[in-house]
């Protein structure tokens, strides 16, 4: 396989997996709060309040931001994902010396977690961080 090949490979699971979490609807048995929360999140204090419901402050200031743009939570759970698999996949392809099999064992482990962006953001931008200390 040619390396353009691989480059067009790795783009078409990227644009699925952003596919796959970002217009899941009704997914999941946390569906109902996280939609509920994306959509009380209309005020800045309500971050610091949704601690108390188990909510990062940073994850909430996200919801807040994306939330003063839009009312669409399809929206939100695309940009998300976005940011989540482009951290997942630059940290691959740094990695990994076969970062196609590699997404594709990552997929099959944790299909059934899908869509717990929320939880293996921080994991991911902690180990994309750790690549970037280490040069």
């Amino acid at each position: 396989m040619t390396d353009y090949n691989k480059k067009i490979l790795y783009s078409i699971i990227f644009i699925f997996l952003i596919f796959q979490v970002g217009f899941r609807w009704e997914t999941g048995t946390d569906w109902v709060p996280y939609y509920t929360h994306f959509l009380a999140a209309g005020a800045y204090e309500k971050i610091f309040l949704d601690v108390l419901l188990g909510f990062e402050i940073g994850y909430g200031y996200f919801v807040y931001v994306i939330r003063s743009f839009t009312d669409s939570y399809t929206f939100f759970l695309i940009i998300h994902a976005l940011i989540y698999y482009f951290l997942v996949f630059k940290a691959n392809k740094l990695l990994s010396p076969y970062p196609v099999i590699s997404m594709f064992i990552y997929y099959t482990s944790t299909m059934g977690i899908l869509g717990s962006n929320r939880q293996f953001s921080f994991g991911y931008l902690s180990l994309f961080i750790k690549i970037y200390f280490r040069r």
